[in-house]
């Protein structure tokens, strides 16, 4: 009788105490699931409770891809929710630096399909780099619409240049993140010089993915100064789908033949030509890390 009356009343009195472990079982599994996170987001651990809340929102998810934790799945994609819905014109700072402090011991990935607001990168990384816990290791963002439908409009699909100075601030403070994915994002060579610049700086992303693009061998020159830089870690580069011709190859295989750290480099659906594979190839025989 008591378990079913600690459970109505836990909001009021948020504790378990030396509860016995079976007893804790049993209350946990009678909790509502629109308990606030901020009092339960560090006193309950159990996968079952964060796995009822969790499918109460989302039927379509993918535990294995949030560390395989129902507790990381909900704060993660709560959090990208939040994000993905931020508008500027209300007044919604506060109740997003909240959700980040909130949120910041839970979240590994960050998987944004839309960012119609174009939200400055800095005002996350200012309130997650002062958590002690903080463990954002992967940051996907597609500037996109999937709901569109008939109403698509090209103009609000992509990356502004504020967003690619934006995250290039973003990438020179991270001290956490490990991969970028920015693919799909109507990225040019202009957008591609802000973002080195960023990188350069970056001393722990070694997963950067750039594909489904429109750079081209401008942007691939860019982009041989990150791979030529003494402090460069990057381990996979991904720039399928582009416009990169020969002479992109070219800055790109050159870099080849001093960069120490690229295991991987994904060079699919470019226009390379005979040449351009040629010279690609011809560098990568002076490189003995590049698999």
């Amino acid at each position: 009788m008591l378990v079913p009356i600690k459970a109505l009343h836990y909001k009021d009195y948020p504790y378990f105490a030396d509860m016995p472990e079976e007893i804790r079982e049993r209350i946990v599994a009678l909790l509502p699931i629109d308990l606030p996170l901020d009092l339960i987001s560090d006193l309950i651990t159990e996968e079952s409770y964060w796995k009822r809340r969790s499918l109460s929102r989302w039927r379509n998810v993918d535990i294995a891809c949030h560390g395989d934790s129902w507790k990381q799945l909900y704060f993660e994609r709560n959090l990208s929710e939040f994000i993905e819905s931020y508008e500027l014109t209300k007044d919604l700072k506060k109740d997003l630096q909240d959700l980040l402090r909130l949120s910041a011991a839970y979240v590994h990935n960050i998987n944004l399909q839309k960012l119609p607001s174009h939200l400055q990168l800095l005002l996350i990384n200012e309130e997650l780099q002062w958590q002690v816990h903080m463990n954002l290791s992967t940051l996907k963002i597609e500037y996109g619409d999937p709901n569109a439908c008939m109403s698509y409009d090209i103009k609000k699909i992509g990356m502004l240049n504020s967003d690619c100075i934006s995250m290039a601030a973003f990438c020179s403070v991270t001290h956490t993140l490990t991969e970028l994915n920015l693919s799909s994002n109507a990225l040019c060579d202009d957008h591609v010089l802000a973002l080195v610049d960023g990188m350069v700086q970056n001393p722990t992303i070694v997963n950067l993915d750039l594909s489904h693009n429109m750079i081209s061998d401008v942007g691939c020159e860019h982009l041989a100064r990150l791979l030529n830089a003494k402090n460069c870690i990057l381990l996979f580069l991904n720039l399928c789908n582009n416009q990169i011709k020969k002479m992109g190859t070219q800055a790109i295989g050159y870099s080849l033949s001093t960069n120490k750290s690229l295991l991987s480099l994904n060079l699919r659906l470019n226009d390379l030509g005979d040449y351009g594979g040629h010279r690609v190839f011809e560098y990568m025989m002076d490189n003995q890390v590049i698999q």
